[in-house]
């Protein structure tokens, strides 16, 4: 195995470089739209670190701290997470990983649904539903 490293001698490190030598170390061609100069990945990262670097919320009402902005960081979090955990995948050797993100966090489906206790009314007997008399 090839070990990756972000950094190149004599090279300023930028991660443009440094995505697409793990792209073409690691993860197959499918990436390719997403690891490129101006590919979903570098410009998620970019958004998010200018929001942290540069806290316009200090200054201005609402801003990044507004509800849509809040909502795309958390998308953004969310999908440079994902990318993050198959960029380790791939490191262990997983091969054949597919670029599959989650759909934005209002679109998806709760992880659980929670309902109230149920009355005493109600008796699940074998997958069937039965009402006292």
């Amino acid at each position: 195995m090839k070990l990756f490293f972000a950094y190149q001698p004599n090279d300023q490190w930028k991660i443009e470089g440094a995505l697409k030598r793990f792209r073409d170390n690691y993860l197959s061609r499918d990436w390719k739209s997403f690891c490129k100069q101006d590919g979903k990945i570098i410009k998620i990262y970019r958004d998010l670190r200018h929001r942290n670097a540069h806290p316009d919320w200090l200054f201005t009402q609402g801003g990044y701290l507004s509800k849509e902005q809040m909502e795309k960081s958390l998308d953004d979090m969310i999908f440079l997470s994902r990318f993050y955990g198959y960029m380790i995948l791939a490191i262990a050797g997983v091969k054949e990983l597919k670029p599959e993100f989650p759909s934005p966090h209002k679109e998806s489906p709760p992880l659980c649904t929670l309902y109230p206790k149920p009355s005493k009314s109600y008796i699940n007997l074998q997958d069937k539903e039965i009402a006292p008399k």
